[in-house]
């Protein structure tokens, strides 16, 4: 799916009165995704985000936490990481 969030192309992505603060959006084209990934995570005590573990990987669970810790319905949900070098069951 890659990223899913991104600053907005129409208007200037950061807040140059408040520290240059990015203001990061859902862009149109993944809405779709981050609402079946909380309705898949609806009901869970605890939420495992295992993307790639490059810089791009590292940032798209940044920003899913955040898109989380948005909601308040996961408000109070753990949310941890973990990376996978190999997918096979030993490695899982």
């Amino acid at each position: 799916m890659g990223h899913i969030r991104d600053l907005p192309k129409s208007e200037l992505g950061i807040d140059i009165e408040h520290n240059f603060d990015p203001k990061y959006i859902v862009p149109k084209d993944k809405k779709k995704h981050v609402g079946e990934l909380k309705k898949l995570a609806e009901g869970a005590k605890e939420l495992w985000l295992a993307t790639d573990p490059d810089r791009e990987g590292e940032a798209i669970s940044w920003h899913l936490k955040y898109i989380f810790e948005d909601d308040k319905k996961f408000k109070n949900i753990p949310v941890h990481r973990v990376t996978f070098h190999e997918i096979n069951p030993e490695a899982i």
